[in-house]
């Protein structure tokens, strides 16, 4: 699902829970955005869908413009450590 953007993605800083995977419905952790489409396109994914679809987007004309997906990795090592000990 492509959303269309009316203002630069690039303003949005953070993603937050409310931002949805347009593949799967997960939080959304990297948003790609293209401003040479008609109307500009923003896609959201998820970590593991970003991963996926990232080199084919790149190669259409998509820039990366919001990427936190190392909080969600730096999150689950945290949990680590904390099982632990």
């Amino acid at each position: 699902m492509s959303t269309m953007v009316t203002e630069p993605i690039v303003q949005q800083r953070t993603l937050t829970a409310v931002d949805r995977c347009d593949r799967c419905g997960a939080q959304a952790y990297v948003a790609f955005y293209n401003a040479e489409t008609s109307p500009p396109s923003l896609l959201q994914f998820c970590k593991h869908h970003g991963d996926e679809h990232e080199p084919a987007l790149l190669d259409q004309g998509f820039e990366a413009t919001i990427d936190e997906r190392q909080k969600l990795v730096d999150e689950v090592n945290a949990q680590k450590q904390l099982r632990e000990g």
